[in-house]
């Protein structure tokens, strides 16, 4: 497949991914994933936690 971007042109090769890992892999991103929203979630809800104290 050709891309083409702006006056660059580049040649793109897909290649099949292989079966071996792929479950194992998916596995860590999605924990990895669960982790950093977990973390997101848990800021979120001590910065709420703040804000509450600066309006009593």
């Amino acid at each position: 497949m050709t891309a083409y971007i702006d006056r660059i042109v580049t040649e793109v090769v897909v290649q099949p991914e292989s079966e071996q890992g792929k479950q194992e892999t998916d596995n860590r991103w999605l924990e990895q994933q669960k982790i950093e929203a977990t973390v997101k979630r848990q800021f979120t809800l001590s910065q709420r936690t703040r804000a509450e104290g600066l309006d009593d």
